[in-house]
């Protein structure tokens, strides 16, 4: 009996669930004033007959309000988080909807109002006018825009799971106690909890899956899996000026200063893989931009503030080591692998974070056998060096020494790099004749000597953060900022081993053109001009802008409220006044209905007649006569649904054939 009724019936749903996503999606005020107007339908005596052109201008202001949130969300953020914010609008923006259908004479909206393209040519409303209920409709998309602020802890679960109580209320079975009811759904609940962590581990299994498949291929790509090196090249290296991300800490912190995108433990002809390197998502805390890496961290931290443009929303993060904290990082999926490497996806163009980080902190992975292994292709070379070095004898701090000074004293850094005179490998050549090189044939050779001498070592990329810029008065770090050095295992931890000659900066630098100041400062002047994008483009900054419309609303309100308002029918009896309004409301069947109901057998929410008799008759066939019930449903329904309906002698007929039952089928 209740299915006739509007959410207009259910105390606070509709608002319940606006609420639910103002606090979520952080629209908590707009979310207050929608819920105030909807719930307040439930006592206001009084409604417009809005027509079929009324709602029609509804729809249009919905639309406006379109536009207007996509010149709001896509002022500031990369693609794929602009679709996220428009899914949090989405309850603002269609509200005005929701409130004329709960205002209007009949508590229901024309459907094809919704559609600008109907009836667009004719001057009369369409003659098929469908009367729709959007309230369960608005709901769901409340719950959908909240699921998109991306709060991954209690808060989004719990809410759905009271408003869905709520919701299904009214739907439950008399036939069995509250109490059963309430545990079901409890038991409901934990099983989709656990079905959602189980999708989840599903998910992890998946992709560590097609990693290791993607990992055994030989077109493996790039960062963060692989790192192809420029050793065995010839010929000059360019390397370009342009200024990637810029990096502000204190005047105490020690430069220059290595930031780390990831690392590497197998080395294959010029090629270093990463084994294993399985990303794990990270959580946010509750402001959705704080990431901690490492849970256990020192009371005493160094910080320093990063500031780089993130390539359609995403990318591998520069961090120091020990970096156990980001803050300020608005994006939606942050995820860190065991060898340093910290990527992010859908964030905005320009990201300005604070890291956190300690030196006593490692969250790479520990030593394995990899990270002892030695090429083949290489092994002559290096146990040679290794021999002439004397690293066997060597205790592990004294070969960090041996090895700094012999690279530094023997060796030249460059980026012209000579064919070679024979067929020997590129190492073999930088180690035994050449001697010189670039920052990859350093890190490689040494990270293979460590190996060499039971020093576990790995290799690591990143940039070399020591050119300050008096324009910007920050680092700056350029492109030709890119380094490679060695990754140590020594006292129990990875520490940062670097056997490049100090003074391969200056000799990159020597390298750069003329117009490098000029280009420095238009640089500069972008990169502001970026912040002032990003700032201004801030979604909740943006709110100011609704306001443009309201002359529109306030005309439009006029309009539609200047029009007769008429008393809203009674709410005491609303299942009466439906069903009289019905065709075939006065069908004898009702009569039965009512009998079987009070014998207790409840018809279930949703069930149909047909259904509801075979179901009877399966437990009662002992005591009710459902068969000549076939014939009197036959007549109900030609005269509930049948344009013609039925003749007078076919109502009389009708009529008997129930008294007969009825009389049939008494208690005594």
């Amino acid at each position: 009996m209740q299915d006739n009724q509007t959410i207009t019936n259910r105390p606070l749903l509709i608002g319940s669930g606006v609420l639910f996503w103002g606090w979520l999606a952080d629209f908590l005020i707009f979310a207050i004033i929608i819920a105030v107007i909807l719930e307040s339908a439930r006592w206001v005596k009084f409604r417009w007959p809005l027509d079929f052109a009324d709602f029609r201008r509804v729809t249009v202001l919905s639309d406006i309000f379109i536009f207007v949130v996509i010149l709001i969300v896509s002022t500031n953020k990369t693609v794929g988080l602009r679709g996220v914010l428009f899914i949090q609008w989405l309850p603002l923006i269609t509200a005005p909807i929701l409130i004329a259908q709960f205002y209007s004479k009949k508590e229901k909206i024309h459907l094809w109002a919704l559609f600008l393209t109907f009836g667009k040519t004719k001057k009369k409303k369409p003659k098929l006018e469908p009367l729709v209920d959007l309230s369960y409709p608005y709901l769901i998309l409340c719950v959908l825009s909240a699921s998109a602020a991306n709060i991954q802890d209690w808060r989004f679960y719990t809410g759905v799971l009271i408003i869905a109580a709520w919701a299904l209320w009214d739907a439950r079975s008399g036939r069995y106690a509250v109490s059963t009811w309430l545990g079901l759904l409890i038991l409901a609940a934990i099983a989709g909890y656990w079905g959602y962590v189980g999708l989840h581990q599903f998910q992890r299994v998946l992709e560590n899956t097609a990693l290791n498949w993607y990992m055994n291929q030989n077109d493996a790509d790039a960062d963060p899996y692989r790192s192809r090196t420029a050793i065995g090249d010839i010929g000059e290296l360019k390397l370009s000026g342009k200024i990637l991300f810029r990096v502000r800490t204190s005047s105490a912190q020690a430069i220059p200063l290595l930031l780390r995108e990831t690392s590497y433990n197998i080395y294959h002809r010029s090629i270093w893989f990463a084994k294993k390197a399985v990303f794990e998502r990270q959580s946010p805390a509750s402001d959705s931009k704080t990431w901690t890496l490492y849970l256990n961290a020192p009371n005493k931290s160094l910080r320093m503030m990063i500031t780089e443009k993130l390539r359609r929303g995403k990318g591998l993060l520069k961090l120091p080591d020990g970096a156990w904290q980001i803050s300020n990082l608005p994006v939606l999926q942050l995820e860190a692998n065991p060898y340093g490497a910290v990527r992010v996806e859908d964030g905005p163009d320009l990201v300005n974070y604070i890291v956190r980080y300690h030196t006593d902190i490692s969250r790479d992975r520990p030593p394995e056998q990899s990270d002892l292994t030695v090429p083949d292709t290489e092994a002559p070379a290096i146990y040679k060096t290794g021999k002439a070095l004397k690293l066997a004898q060597a205790t592990p701090s004294e070969t960090l020494k041996i090895l700094r000074r012999f690279f530094f004293d023997n060796f030249t850094y460059t980026l012209r790099l000579k064919a070679p005179q024979d067929h020997g490998s590129p190492l073999d050549l930088f180690l035994l004749r050449t001697r010189a090189g670039h920052c990859e044939y350093f890190a490689t050779s040494a990270v293979l000597l460590l190996r060499a001498a039971g020093i576990p070592a790995r290799y690591a990329t990143g940039f070399l953060v020591d050119e300050f810029s008096r324009l910007e008065n920050c680092f700056v770090v350029r492109k030709r900022h890119a380094h490679a050095w060695t990754l140590a295992y020594v006292d129990g931890k990875w520490q940062n081993f670097d056997v490049t000659p100090p003074i391969w900066p200056g000799i990159e630098a020597e390298n750069a053109p003329q117009w490098q100041p000029l280009a420095d400062f238009f640089a500069w002047v972008w990169f502001k001009f970026s912040q002032w994008r990003v700032q201004e483009g801030d979604n909740r900054r943006h709110t100011a802008w609704l306001w443009l419309l309201a002359p529109l609303i306030l005309y439009l309100g006029r309009r539609l409220f200047m029009k007769k308002r008429v008393m809203r029918a009674s709410t005491s009896q609303p299942v009466e006044i439906i069903k009289d309004s019905l065709p075939g409301s006065d069908s004898q069947f009702y009569r039965i209905e009512e009998r079987l109901h009070t014998q207790g057998f409840t018809r279930h929410t949703g069930e149909t007649l047909t259904v509801w008799l075979k179901r009877i008759e399966a437990v009662s066939i002992q005591t009710l006569d459902i068969r000549p019930l076939v014939e009197i449903l036959r007549l109900h329904y030609r005269l509930r649904f049948d344009p013609q309906g039925i003749s007078k002698a076919e109502k009389a007929l009708l009529q008997s054939k129930v008294n007969r039952w009825l009389n049939e089928n008494s208690y005594s």
